[in-house]
């Protein structure tokens, strides 16, 4: 009961920071940061103890809660609120002159992106037409897709040194962005077709990995100017189609099973699981100190390693993979692997004062992006790019909360690569 009210008056306080925000401008990563930090940590606990309440608490989903974590409510929800707090005073504390020293440059944003574009087009789907080659092809590959995003699947027997040009296919994901914004700078029949071509070998990369968030907020992004036409309030009606569809949730794993195995067995709707897979931030940051406790604070060594993983026969220790086996042993990867929230992960890598490291941290990034959106919206030009980037990078965010990996985020590369073509595309403006 006291952990419920401790999450309604952290409700009360977030929602009031988002609401002030939208009230001087439009809905930005901020809000979508502060939304992901509301539903991960305040809205899924309230949940859990309600489902706890209303079902046996022999029932295995919510048995893992109740476990021994040595954490109260009030230590949970205060080490919360210091992260939000200092999140907070560290994107809206600022002098001002610095950053309106700087305008949005077109021009050093096309460079950019034209480079990305065609490098990304280029090598991502060649190395993606090889790879399918080796597995068979690209309906063989969805076969074992399913599989390898467990961990059940040894991808390497079936595809041998091809393996490495997985890596390489993932770059295709900035292509649609790259190709994108040349199409809206400058219309032409060939910048729109390799606009397609691009969203057409990132669909077939995302089905592969079998990748249900990142397929969805792909589709979200693209789709929203038309969602704007059809609605006034589109984010009203993206929340109501994302309720909507975790209800078809079950349809898409029976899709991504039959690949696999051939047979289609849509089974019968499970709330708890569904809730399950949105609880691992409540669950770890409980856990968290008893990670540090077993394995040692990382000193942010993981920044490092995760890094050394790209070199080919280089294998060292994943941020995530302390949490894993803290869970489930050293067998963790023949079940499935839990990724660390944005708070863990800061107390794995540098203890408690890594919640106000890496808060701080995240509000000036936030606080620094939002402004080049705003520059670029300024700028008068590409509407629909500034729209459709604005929100993919709203959905990044807002799920960097349950997934801050730093691991994960050097092998997505959109949270690294997208802010550092936003931030350099600032130039000073001359007196």
């Amino acid at each position: 009961m006291f952990g419920c009210v401790c999450s309604i008056l952290l409700i009360i306080f977030i929602a009031v920071q988002i609401y002030n925000n939208n009230i001087k401008r439009s809905p930005n990563l901020f809000s979508a940061f502060s939304m992901g930090f509301l539903f991960y940590y305040c809205v899924v606990p309230i949940l859990i103890q309600i489902c706890r309440v209303a079902s046996d608490d022999s029932n295995y989903f919510f048995s893992e809660f109740l476990m021994d974590n040595g954490m109260s409510p009030l230590f949970y929800y205060l080490l919360l609120f210091v992260f939000y707090l200092v999140f907070l005073f560290s994107y809206r504390y600022s002098s001002g002159k610095e950053e309106h020293q700087y305008y949005f440059s077109l021009l050093k944003a096309k460079f950019f992106f034209t480079c990305l574009g065609y490098f990304t087009l280029i090598v991502g789907s060649i190395s993606l037409l090889i790879y399918f080659k080796a597995l068979g092809g690209f309906f063989q590959a969805l076969v074992i897709a399913e599989a390898a995003r467990f961990f059940s699947a040894d991808i390497v027997s079936y595809v041998g040194s091809s393996y490495k040009f997985i890596v390489l296919a993932r770059f295709l994901k900035f292509s649609p962005w790259g190709m994108l914004f040349l199409y809206d700078y400058k219309k032409t029949y060939l910048s729109k077709l390799l606009l397609i071509v691009a969203v057409i070998f990132v669909l077939m990369l995302y089905m592969f990995q079998a990748s249900r968030s990142a397929l969805g907020a792909f589709i979200i992004a693209f789709s929203f100017p038309l969602i704007k036409r059809w609605t006034q309030k589109p984010w009203l009606f993206i929340f109501t189609a994302a309720i909507v569809g975790i209800n078809m949730l079950n349809v898409l794993d029976a899709l991504f099973v039959y690949f696999e195995k051939e047979s289609f067995d849509v089974s019968s709707f499970d709330y708890d699981a569904v809730l399950w897979q949105f609880a691992h931030p409540y669950r770890n940051l409980s856990h968290s100190f008893n990670i540090i406790n077993d394995y040692g604070i990382a000193y942010g060594s993981h920044f490092v390693t995760g890094l050394l993983n790209f070199i080919p026969g280089v294998t060292t220790e994943a941020s995530y993979e302390r949490t894993c086996e803290y869970y489930m042993g050293v067998n963790w990867r023949d079940m499935y692997g839990i990724p660390n929230d944005i708070v863990t992960f800061s107390i794995i890598e540098f203890g408690i004062v890594g919640v106000v490291i890496y808060s701080f941290f995240i509000g000036k990034l936030l606080r620094w992006l939002d402004k080049s959106l705003v520059l670029l919206k300024e700028s008068g030009k590409l509407p629909a790019f500034h729209t459709m980037f604005q929100v993919s990078l709203m959905l990044a965010f807002f799920f960097h909360v349950a997934s801050a990996d730093i691991s994960t985020i050097y092998a997505n590369y959109s949270l690294v690569v997208y802010p550092l073509i936003l931030i350099l595309s600032l130039k000073k403006k001359t007196v």
